[in-house]
């Protein structure tokens, strides 16, 4: 038994007087009781390590929420927001903290 979800988030990104928005999909495949994730944020303990900047950190000085994090490092979906605040804090790109991995990278 194969069960699919997807979820989307929007990122909108203001360039001058342009407004892009890019539609993120957070898929699930769930079979027999096992989670394959296609989004994965394993980038983003390397460059909190490069940025030297610590969990504790970011949950003391800049304010991201635990459930949050733990969220994260489960390959979970989290919200936007927290991704954009991550981006804003590490000073880095989307593609520095998350990556897509297709389905059949993870089977």
């Amino acid at each position: 038994m194969q069960i699919m979800a997807i979820f989307y988030s929007i990122i909108y990104i203001q360039y001058g007087a342009y407004t892009h928005h890019i539609i993120i999909g957070h898929s699930c495949v769930e079979y027999k009781e096992e989670v394959f994730v296609m989004i994965v944020y394993d980038r983003l303990w390397i460059t909190l390590k490069k940025k030297n900047i610590s969990q504790y950190a970011l949950i003391k000085d800049y304010g991201i929420d635990k459930a949050q994090l733990q969220r994260l490092r489960k390959n979970m979906v989290v919200k936007t927001v927290i991704l954009n605040r991550l981006c804003s804090i590490l000073d880095c790109k989307i593609e520095d903290i998350m990556e897509f991995v297709p389905d059949e990278d993870i089977k």
